[in-house]
Parts: structure tokens; sequence; C-alpha cells
């Protein structure tokens, strides 16, 4: 008999930055799922479905997006 895969969980901030890889359209699913240790794309595809659900803090993502950003003077 063949040992069961065990669940991974992910902080939210990893979700978060999947999300954003995948949206800034930096790689396809299925590269960002392997860059990010993740199963598969659908893991990818899933987070996204509830992102856009609002399931996570779009806050976060806007705040680290502008973090990124050089100070305007």
């Amino acid at each position: 008999m063949r040992e069961a895969k065990k669940n991974q969980h992910y902080s939210e901030a990893l979700k978060l930055q999947v999300i954003r890889a995948s949206l800034n359209g930096e790689a396809s699913r299925q590269e960002i799922a392997m860059k990010y240790g993740l199963r598969s794309a659908s893991q990818v595809t899933a987070w996204i479905s509830r992102y856009n659900r609002n399931a996570f803090s779009k806050r976060y993502l806007f705040v680290s997006n502008a973090q990124k950003s050089p100070v305007q003077s």
C-alpha cells in the first residue's frame, strides 16, 4: 500500500506572492507552481479564484506592489 501524501499548508503571504506573479504575467501558472514548489498549476488557479472572490486580503497585494515602486518626490 502506498503512503498517502499529506496536505501542504501555505502562508497567506506566499499565496499572495504566487497570485501576484501570475496576475503580473511573470510566467505561466505551471512555471509559477514549479518555482514556488506547489504540486500543480491548478493550485495557482484555485488561489486566484479565491482571491477574485475576496478570500485573501487585496490590501496586502496593493501594499506590496507600492513598496516595490520607487519613492516619488
